[in-house]
């Protein structure tokens, strides 16, 4: 799994494609009607899981281009989105998401993946 991250445009893609659900699911349920608390439970429990996976990309990432540290920018959008006083400033946590991509692929890989054959 890790040579798929070695390749700029997979990063990007996959990053893109977990940062959506946490645009879509809170605005979903803000806008429902009728708040089920199951279906509420669910939908905050899929944002929290696209955003621990967002975390995961940007530690493989990192350790492929050597920042380990890149995997900060997705836990601080984590903070922004789920702490109250700080989820009130608005655009905060989109910003660090767009800097991890940036910074995500700004760096040329430096550290190769090895696959399970060539460890042996």
């Amino acid at each position: 799994m890790n040579k798929a991250f070695a390749n700029n445009t997979t990063f990007v893609v996959s990053y893109i494609l977990l940062m959506l659900p946490t645009y879509y699911l809170p605005l979903a349920s803000a806008a429902s009607a009728s708040h089920s608390p199951n279906i509420l439970h669910i939908q905050w429990m899929v944002v929290l899981c696209a955003l621990l996976a967002l975390c995961w990309i940007c530690v493989v990432r990192g350790a492929l281009i050597g920042k380990q540290w890149l995997v900060a920018l997705p836990a601080v959008a984590i903070a922004f989105e789920f702490i109250p006083r700080l989820s009130a400033i608005p655009y905060v946590s989109s910003s660090y998401h767009l800097l991890a991509i940036i910074i995500g692929i700004a760096f040329p890989v430096i550290a190769r993946p090895q696959s399970a054959l060539t460890k042996a």
